[in-house]
This record gives C-alpha cells, structure tokens and sequence, in this order.
C-alpha cells in the first residue's frame, strides 16, 4: 500500500527515506530555530510539553543576530530554564502584583511624568540654554503665556487672576509640548529600528542619519523655522482673539495652537523636501553677497520680481502690508522655482575619527600619484561609457533600416497575400485559436504608415490641447474675479473721494414736477412755515395740480429770508435789505420728496443778486454741546441773472450768510466763505457773527440706497454743493438739473448669491480636465473639457446662479462706472463683475455645444474654442463697456428705514440676461454649422479586404463573453451595420465602418485617410465611449483616470497604497497605436504609470 507521501515528495527526497513524521517534525523544527519571537519570563513547566506550540512569526524570517532566538514554547527554551540554578534563584514565578508593578511602572504616563516634570524645572533653571536651543519652543510658550495673561486682565482686571490663569496655560502648553515631541521622536526611533524602517523612512523622504547625510535635527534652517513660524503663531494668536472672545476659549485655543506650530516646525526640519525648500530660502537672506557675486542674475530677476509685484499691488490696492505679502510669496516661488539647495553632507568627529580609511583619505588628499591615477579613471570610465553609447545607436540604426525594408516588402506584396501567410503560418504552428490572426497582420502592415502619417499631422495636432488651456484660463479668470467680488461683499469700502461734476449726467438731480416763480414779495402774505416743509414736498411726475396746491407755502417760507437781511450789519447787497417791499423773488422746487430748493432776490435795475440754497446741516455754538439738526438756507451776492433756473455758484472768497427758518421766524447763524463750503467734504465751518458767537457748521451724512438696497452708499458731501440748469435742463423729460461737488463716499454691496465655493470647485473640475488633456492627450484634436463637463450638471448650476446673480452684479458695476473716484482704484472691481459672467458662459459654450451632440464628439475641437472666446469677448465688452452706461438714475420708494435718498439704476432691469442671450444666438450658429458639416461627413471609409473580417468572426462564433486564463476578456464580435469592412482598431472596437457614430465630423484632422485606403483616428475618439489611454499598454475608464493621475505623481510607497484602496479596474490593452479587443481588470501600479512614453495621437 502506497504511502502517504509520494516518491516525488520534497519531505522523503529530503530525508531520504526517514520517517514521514519524524521528517515533518524535523522541518518544524528548522522553522522554530530560523523564527523570531517575543516572550515573557515565566516559570515553564516542563511536563506540560505541547509538540503543537508554534511561534507566531513569519517562516521566512531569518534572525539578524549571531544568537539564536528561541520560543518560549520550544522543548529546547524549556529544558534551558528547568536546569538553570540562577533562574530558579533569582527569578522566580511571577505573581499578579508582580505583573502589575511591572505594567504600572513600565507604562507611558508613568515614564512621561518624571521627564515632563524636570522640563518644567528647566523651564526656570536653564532659561538661557532653552532659548539657544529650543527658541521657537521657548518663543511660542511665552507668547501663549503673555496673551493669556494679557486677555484675561482685560476681561476681568484682576491681576493675580490673570496671572494664574496666564501660568496654569503656559504650564499646559509646555506639558503638551514635550508629550507631543517625545511621542513623535519615539515614533520615529520605532519605525527606524523595525526590519526595514529605516529604507521605508528614507523612502518617505525623512533623513535617517547614516551614510554620511545631515543629522536628523536640521540645525542648518533653524533660523527660518523660527522666524517663520513665530510670525505664523503671533499672527494665529491675533486671529483666535478675533474670534473667540471668551478667555476660556482663547486659553485652549492658544495652547493647541502652540504646540501644533511646535510640532509642525519639528516636522518641517526633519523632512527633507521641507528642509530643502527653508534651507533655499534661508540662504537668500543669509548669503546676500554670494548670492550677487556667483548667481548675479538669478538674484536680479528675483527683486524685480518682488519689487515690481510688491509696487504694482500697492498701486492697485493702496494696501502697503497686502503688496508686501503677496510680493514676498510671488519671490518665494520665483526662488524655489529656480531650484532648491542640495543639503550639506555633515561627519562628526568622532565618526571622522573611526573611519578604516581616515589615513588613507589624509594621504591621498595632498598626493600628487592618487590625483593623477582618478584623472585617468575618470578618463577611461567616460570613453567606456562613449562606447556603450555609439553601440547602442548603431544598433538601433540598423534595427530600424531592417523595419523599413520589411514594411516596404509588405506594402509591395499587398494585403491578401500577407493575410493568407499569416492563416497559413498559423495552421501549421497550431496557433491558438482564441487569438485573431488579422489582427496581427493588420498590425504588420500598418505600423509604419500610422508612423509616418502621425508625423505629418504633428503640426495640425493641437487644437485640443489649445482649446482645454483657454478654458483653464477662464476657469482661473471665474475663480479671481469671484474672489474680487467675494472681499467686497457686506463689506463698507471706502472710495475716498468722488466728484461730482455737471459734465456727469449720471448724477443729475430727480426732478418729478419742476415749480417756477417770479413774484414780488409785497405780493406774499406771512406764515408760520418753516423749510422743512419745503424739503418733504412731493408730487408725481409732472403733476400741475398738485404744484400750484404747494406754491403759496412755498413762497411764503421764502419770503421771510428778506426781512433777515436788514439784521445783519456787514450784508453785501445793503441796498436788498432796505427795501424789503420792492425785493422780486425768483425761485425754485423739484417737489421729489428730497427737495433742494434755490430762490434769487434781487432789485429791479440792480445790477446784483442774492442767491440762496438750503440744507439739512448741524449747528453747534463753541459754547453749548448740544447741536442743532435743522435745514438753514445759505445766500450769498452773485450778480443778477435774468435767465436763471437754478444756479448758485459764486467765487470760493465770497461771504455766505447762513440762516436759520422755522415756525415763521428766523435766526441768523453767522457768515463764512464760500470756500469753507464747497469742494471741502467734511470739513466743520466756523461761522461768525450771531449773537452766540463762533459756531461749528457740519453737513448731515447721507445714505443713499440703488436697487432696493443692493448697494447702499453712505457719503459726507459738501456743505454747499453747486446746482445748474441753464443749457443741460430738459423741460420735456426733467432731465439734466446737474450739481457739482466732492464727497467721502463709502459704499457696501449686499448680493443674493456667493458664488466663490462655486467657482472654486468649477475651477477644480476644468483644471482636472485641463491636465488629462495635457498628460494624456496632448496632439488630439478632441477637447476633454466640454466632454467631461457635459457629463455633470455642476457647470450648468454655476451658470444659473451666475446669471440669477447677475442683476446685482450689474449694480456694481454700473455704480463704480459712473462714479468719478480720484483717491481709490475702481477698476479691477469694476472688471470682476464683467469677467466673471464672460468667463462661465465662455466655459459653457463649448460644454453646451457637446451637450447638443452627446454622445458624439464634436470635432473640430476649434470650432468650441472660436464659440467660447468670442461670446467670452462679446460677453465681456457688453457688461463692462455697453450696459454699465445705458442706465438712468431714477428715485423709487426705499426698502431700508435708514436710507435718505433711493435710486433705481433703470437698465439693470432688462440687461442682465441680455449678454448671455447673445452668447446663445453664436451657440445655435455653431451647432447649426456642425450640423451642416455632420451631414456632408461620408458615411464610410473604406479599409482592407472581406476576409479579414470574416477570420476576426471566427474567432469568437458563440456570441458571448468568454475569460482566458490569463484574466482576458474575449468579447463577442458584432456583425457589421455597412457594407465597407472594419478597418481601424478604433472602429472594430466599436464595431463600425464610419466615425459618424463617434463624432461630428472628420474635418480638422480627426481622420487621415492615406492613399492606399489606411485610416488614422484621433485618439480622443475613445471619450465616445469613456476611455482614455493612461499608459503605454492600457487605456482606462474616464472615471478612474483621476486615479491614474495621482498614481502618476505620488511617490512610489503612496501610490501602492492609493492602488491598493481603490482595488482592480477595468482596463483596455493597447499594443503601439492600435486599439485590441482585450480587456483586463489590473490595479494601478502594475499598470507602470511612472513609466509613461508612447502615447500618440492616433490609432491605427
């Protein structure tokens, strides 16, 4: 009877006839002995033997000592222990008190106390050694402890409290400081001393001290480190107390704050990518005169860039500490682009010292022989490696002429006959038969023409490519300009200064029912009026009836200015003030419910006038603290105009007397001069001559709201503005009644939608697509963009709250269009609204353009890229040029309680969604003109003869799926919809003989046809049925190529790790330029990512 074991078995060859079982337990045994373990000391039994104990460790594990490791259930460990005198003696059994001193006493808390006690200790007792070598640590601790100290005094302005509170934090944060460093550095000594945690740390990127490297503490950037990070810490401390104004809060925050930036900063030194980048930085500053002297233009180019950046930000922004921010960022990565600093290579003494070759070093250095001999080693190992290098390009020549005279004997010996040698080589061999062999021939014969043909289309191979960086380009565009507007909104800004100016009709005063008089004043009877009535008076738009109701109060208020005159001694027309019976009046009202009404008096044949205006104003004599808020008229001589409408501007030194108007009486204020008045925004006037002595005049601050509080300006105007209507008042529309001034304006702009989150993730998505353009499909004529955007509805989301915002946004815009500011620089704001709605709807318009055609591919891709810029121009030049000026200013009823004037801007009513209906009206041309062009594409393009389709058939006759053994899907092969036979890889994919299932048109260089009926299709032909080529072998699904791309860049453990996460994917097989019928399911790193070098632009 047979045994168990086979002649063949490797236990009996190996014994050699033993025993199966005592073989079986002399190999378990080997593998005891080659195990490492780990075990306690505990008290064996030596009767209780089990032969079954096996050590929990790998079997391909070897020990590293020359000792050998034994388990505590090895017979051998147990035999050891059981004869062992000094075990017996000094090592008794273990008892449950013992154990637990031992885990008590050997825990983390317990060792971490002693050491965190003395680092207090020395936080007292070694000050001046902790800032030497710990300053950031040290910096960070006292400044936790001084804002702590410092915020709790002034919360509760108790001393001794605060102290405490200010110590008891500063405490907590040294305490977390040394858990966190202790805990990091022990983690790190772990990983180190595991098999192979040194290498995997290196890999990593942290510097693992052997070798000859820098030592793992990076001394050489502390004083970047420290400064960097002490400003970030200052400035994180300023930002908490901003926003938590609770001490209890503020502590803790400030405290985790600390240690995180203690920590970080220790990190930052011992990865080496972030310690070469301190170390590039550090030695700007730190070696100014090498730096000049060796790299003299790299250091010009690096302070042009950071002076010119910093000035041209300051000059936009009026913001020295913001220019000088983003100045320094802009040289910091003009720095580091031109390469980082190689680390320097640091012995000790001591490692100096032991060196087996340190004589031999010293010798060598000054030895005249030993520098000759490696001149002539370096000599030799260069031509060596010169050989190598011609070898290898001869044989590569003479690899490629053997190619071109194969295919020029294929290309002569036609079609068929190579197919049927290939038929008949593969009946002879045996071939399998789950193999196609036309696939393999059309391939022979095909490769060098593909190759030829995709040299002659390189240089019209990039319209893809052109059309996915404009579309990046507006995607950066959208996110700026959303930022722009996203710092403006419910935020005050101040303009500074604007001007008013008669030249402007965009600030023309709203007249509804414009009331003139001419009367005599001995013709007006008394009252008891006072000039606010006149300010409040409203009719509606040319409303006569209601006018004449309003003009007897009108011009009794009016009349009691005469009388006043003659009460005040230095008036400048005494003549006016002694015939008050025969005075004319001569005035005027806009009855708009925020009247400013302006009246002349004068004596008939006089040749001089009296003009005044009235104004809400504060008045305050020196010698009262109360104020006065009341409207006061202000007159002042100006010579007689017999054409006069509304004037009042008068010389800068011309006397303006102010006088008060209420309840039938009058009370003068005091004279001033015109120039104390006018041009002189916020200013206080002192005015002299009442009987309460010097006074302070100020003007009211207005708050004028457009749109329905959309936008709200708050501006501190004049106190005397200058009106005009003679030759710019239009009597049929109430247009043209101009004021000219200065005002402080400053203004808040309140949208309904922010959109930076928004353009934020859109700018992701267009920038992700941008760089699978770039990586994977750089010389196609397709453009991945509007393909990939055509497949969410997230661009369209963004278009819709874009354009429902947009009303607001033309707001902004036409506000910062009309007003004239000297002080502040309006135009990047004034831009942002304009770009941003341009730059979604040029986004759009290719993605709306493909959206037309889906699933098809819409070539040529330049045709998207002329839609998308010139509805991005036409878009741009209406919303920042045309409609901005279409719009009048018209009062409306407030929606704020707090607002003194309301204005509608008229053409934001009907022009916001007038620029994309522009930008829809060149969409329906294009996809018109595709349309026209998808109709004149042939339906067929002619390929190689019918048995070479009839073979493929074959090859697969069941019709279903079928799996090798290899993981190869075998898909079943299609029957043909047209008479031209399958030619290209690309359409026996998909199973046709044309591309007008895939895209749009062949024109643009999407199809090469060559003379003798080959067919060359852009590899972006395969986004029809989402696949893109990621690598030399494989093509992947569009949804996993975000995978790819990341694979692509990680390093090499991180990508494993990402592979591993995101498990197998469907993958197609490429072989050179052409397209098999192979599908796989592979992970990422067998695909070589890394390694990615012949992707083309075409499929043969």
């Amino acid at each position: 009877m047979a045994t168990p074991y086979a002649a063949d078995s490797p236990t009996r060859t190996r014994h050699g006839g033993l025993d199966a079982r005592r073989a079986a337990q002399e190999e378990h045994d080997d593998l005891l002995r080659q195990s490492v373990c780990y075990w306690r000391m505990t008290q064996p039994q030596v009767d209780d033997i089990n032969e079954d104990d096996e050590c929990m460790s790998s079997s391909d594990t070897e020990s590293e000592n020359e000792y050998e490791v034994l388990c505590p259930s090895d017979r051998k460990t147990k035999k050891i222990l059981a004869h062992s005198e000094y075990y017996d003696k000094f090592m008794p059994h273990a008892t449950p008190v013992a154990e637990s001193l031992l885990a008590i006493c050997g825990s983390f808390p317990v060792r971490m106390a002693p050491v965190v006690l003395s680092a207090l200790v020395r936080r007292f007792t070694e000050v001046r050694f902790n800032w030497e070598t710990k300053t950031l640590q040290s910096f960070l601790e006292v400044a936790c402890w001084v804002s702590v100290t410092y915020v709790a005094y002034t919360i509760y302005h108790d001393v001794l409290w605060a102290f405490q509170l200010g110590t008891f934090v500063g405490a907590l944060m040294s305490i977390c400081d040394e858990v966190m460093l202790h805990f990091a550095r022990g983690l790190a000594r772990v990983i180190r001393n595991q098999p192979g945690g040194g290498d995997a740390l290196q890999r990593l990127g942290f510097d693992v001290p052997k070798d000859g490297k820098a030592p793992t503490d990076g001394q050489e950037v502390l004083p970047i480190k420290n400064c960097v990070f002490g400003y970030l810490g200052i400035v994180t401390i300023r930002a908490i107390w901003a926003h938590f104004h609770d001490v209890k809060h503020f502590a803790l925050v400030t405290a985790a704050v600390g240690v995180a930036f203690v920590v970080t900063g220790e990190f930052f030194c011992l990865w080496l990518p972030t310690r070469r980048i301190g170390l590039t930085l550090q030695s700007r500053w730190t070696q100014v005169a090498h730096n000049w002297r060796v790299h003299f233009v790299r250091s010009l180019i690096e302070l042009l860039c950071w002076t010119l950046t910093t000035a041209y930000l300051y000059w936009t922004t009026q913001c020295f500490l913001h220019a000088l921010q983003v100045g320094t960022l802009v040289a910091v990565a003009v720095c580091l682009s031109s390469g980082l600093k190689e680390l320097p290579n640091r012995f000790t003494n001591d490692e100096l010292a032991s060196s087996d070759y340190m004589y031999w070093q010293e010798h060598a250095a000054g030895d005249i022989f030993l520098t000759i001999s490696e001149t002539l080693v370096k000599i030799q190992t260069t031509a060596l490696r010169l050989g190598h290098a011609l070898e290898h390009e001869a044989m590569a020549i003479q690899q490629h002429s053997r190619f071109a005279i194969d295919d020029e004997a294929i290309m002569k010996e036609g079609a068929h006959a190579r197919v049927a040698a290939h038929l008949a080589r593969s009946r002879e061999s045996g071939a399998d038969t789950e193999r196609a062999v036309t696939d393999d021939a059309a391939q022979t014969t095909t490769r060098s023409k593909a190759s030829a043909a995709l040299a002659r289309s390189v240089a019209h191979s990039w319209s893809g490519l052109l059309s996915s960086f404009l579309n990046a380009l507006f995607a950066t565009l959208l996110a700026l300009s959303t930022y722009a507007l996203n710092s403006l909104t419910k935020t005050e800004i101040d303009l500074g200064m604007v001007q008013e100016s008669w030249s402007d009709a965009a600030g023309d005063c709203p007249v509804m029912t414009l009331l003139q008089g001419n009367v005599s004043l001995g013709a007006v009877t008394k009252s008891n009026a006072t000039l606010t009535d006149l300010q409040g008076d409203e009719c509606n738009f040319k409303n006569w009836t209601c006018a004449e109701k309003l003009r007897p109060n009108t011009e009794r208020v009016l009349a009691l200015l005469v009388p006043t005159f003659a009460s005040i001694s230095d008036f400048d027309v005494p003549e006016l003030a002694s015939a008050p019976s025969r005075v004319q009046m001569q005035y005027v009202s806009q009855l708009s419910g925020s009247n400013v009404p302006m009246v002349q008096y004068w004596l008939p044949g006089s040749e001089w006038a009296v003009v005044c205006s009235f104004l809400l104003v504060s008045y305050r004599p020196e010698s009262e603290f109360l104020a006065d808020i009341k409207p006061v008229a202000m007159c002042s001589k100006r010579q007689y105009d017999p054409d006069w409408i509304c004037e009042n501007d008068v010389a800068l030194d011309v006397a303006t007397f102010v006088t008060k108007v209420q309840a039938g009486k009058t009370a003068y204020y005091g004279k001033t001069t015109r120039g104390e008045l006018y041009n002189n925004p916020g200013h206080m006037a002192k005015v002299t001559g009442s009987i309460k002595g010097i006074g302070d005049l100020q003007v009211i601050p207005s708050v004028e709201e457009f749109n329905d509080g959309v936008l709200v300006l708050r501006a501190i105007w004049d106190i005397a503005m200058a009106y005009k209507c003679k030759g710019t008042f239009n009597f049929d529309t109430y247009r043209g009644m101009r004021v000219q001034g200065q005002g402080k304006v400053s203004f808040t702009w309140s949208p309904d939608v922010l959109l930076v989150t928004n353009s934020v993730v859109l700018w992701s998505m267009v920038m992700y697509s941008a760089l699978a353009q770039l990586l994977y499909l750089p010389r196609s004529h397709v453009c991945v963009v509007p393909v990939f955007m055509s497949k969410t509805f997230y661009g369209i989301i963004v278009l819709a709250f874009a354009l429902y915002n947009n009303n607001k946004v033309q707001v902004l815009t036409t506000f910062l269009s009309l007003y004239e500011v000297s002080q502040f620089n309006t135009e990047p704001y004034r831009l942002s609204g304009p770009i941003m709605i341009a730059s979604i709807v040029a986004i759009m318009s290719g993605t709306a353009v493909q959206l037309a055609f889906n699933p098809h591919l819409v070539t040529p891709s330049y045709i998207l890229t002329i839609v998308s810029v010139a509805n991005f121009i036409i878009v741009f030049v209406l919303e920042a040029y045309v409609f901005p000026f279409k719009s009048k200013v018209i009062e409306q009823p407030c929606a704020l309680s707090t607002s003194t004037d309301c204005w509608y801007y008229s053409a934001t009513k009907t022009n916001y969604y007038r620029s994309p209906l522009f930008a829809l009206c060149i969409i329906l041309c294009a996809i018109l003109y595709l349309r026209i062009l998808k109709q004149h594409m042939p339906r067929d393009l002619r390929s190689i003869p019918e048995p070479l389709f009839k073979r493929r058939a074959s090859a697969n006759p069941s019709g279903k799926v079928r799996v090798l053994s290899n993981g190869v899907l075998v898909l079943p092969v299609m029957e043909r919809t047209h008479d031209a036979p399958i030619h290209n890889s690309v359409l026996r994919l998909f199973s046709t003989a044309s591309v007008r299932v895939l895209a749009t048109s062949t024109a643009g260089g999407c199809v090469h046809v060559l003379p003798d009926g080959q067919i060359l299709v852009d590899a972006g032909v395969l986004l029809n049925k989402n696949f893109v080529r990621v690598c030399d072998n494989y093509a992947l699904r569009s949804c996993n190529v975000k995978y790819a791309m990341l694979c692509r860049f990680l390093p090499r453990p991180l990508s494993y790790a990402l592979s591993s996460m995101v498990g197998l994917t469907l993958a197609l097989r490429v072989e050179g330029d052409e397209l098999t019928n192979q599908f796989v399911f592979l992970a990422l790193h067998e695909m070589k990512l890394h390694k990615t070098t012949q992707i083309t632009g075409y499929y043969a």
